[in-house]
């Protein structure tokens, strides 16, 4: 490891950025790999080696890391006729490090939802709408498209009121994965599951909530209300009759 790398990864503020322990690994590991006269270049294999992980791990927090602005990727080679070389990782302290990174809006070289704008200062990222995301599900399941996870999960933590509290929105995040599975099931982002979020949370509570999935079945209950009309039923609750 560079002393440069040492000195700008030991003076990263705890407090501001907040990795999840195996992000954090791999940042550590990519600083190990940094040396003063060639930066940082290591393979994804070897990361995934090293960090004892998968390496569709690797490819998560790297885009976490990304998304941080703690790293911007150079990856060298064209992917379209198959010859790659390793990719080159910048960090914040070396002067690369703006030519390389990478806007809000983009990850892995595809756009994601949302707008990149113009403004006076610059280039600005407007975040996508409830619509947007849940349109941009759609497109990501039938045309595989990307699209950020994280997008959806911060419009579920904003739509949950005082009974979701500074404890209960620290563990629940550990669960994210259920948000996405609640789309992969058809629940419409905007219709069934902030609706659902603000209904179950609009009152403090005595008892934490620690995971998504304490919501799951008042939300698969107000989708099947919501789709009742269209299904031609008479049903009033779930496997049951009118």
């Amino acid at each position: 490891m560079s002393q440069e790398a040492l000195i700008w990864l030991n003076g990263l503020p705890k407090g501001e950025v907040r990795l999840k322990p195996t992000a954090r690994r791999l940042l550590e590991c990519l600083a190990l790999h940094h040396r003063h006269e060639t930066g940082c270049y290591i393979s994804q294999a070897r990361l995934a080696n090293e960090a004892v992980v998968s390496r569709g791990t690797v490819n998560n927090c790297l885009n976490v890391l990304e998304r941080e602005g703690l790293i911007a990727r150079e990856r060298r080679g064209s992917p379209a006729r198959g010859v790659m070389q390793t990719t080159r990782y910048h960090f914040p302290f070396e002067p690369s490090f703006e030519r390389f990174k990478r806007p809000p809006a983009v990850l892995g070289g595809a756009c994601h939802v949302g707008r990149v704008m113009k403004t006076s200062d610059g280039a600005a990222f407007v975040p996508p709408t409830v619509q947007e995301l849940d349109a941009s599900f759609r497109n990501h399941t039938e045309r595989k498209e990307i699209f950020h996870p994280d997008q959806f999960v911060a419009h579920c933590l904003d739509a949950c009121g005082p009974g979701l509290c500074t404890a209960s929105r620290r563990m629940i995040t550990d669960t994210n994965d259920l948000v996405i599975g609640w789309l992969k099931a058809g629940y419409s982002l905007q219709k069934d599951i902030l609706p659902t979020l603000r209904k179950r949370t609009s009152r403090p509570r005595t008892k934490e909530i620690r995971t998504w999935a304490y919501f799951t079945k008042a939300i698969a209950e107000a989708h099947y209300r919501r789709t009742l009309t269209a299904r031609g039923g008479i049903e009033t609750k779930m496997g049951g009759k009118g």
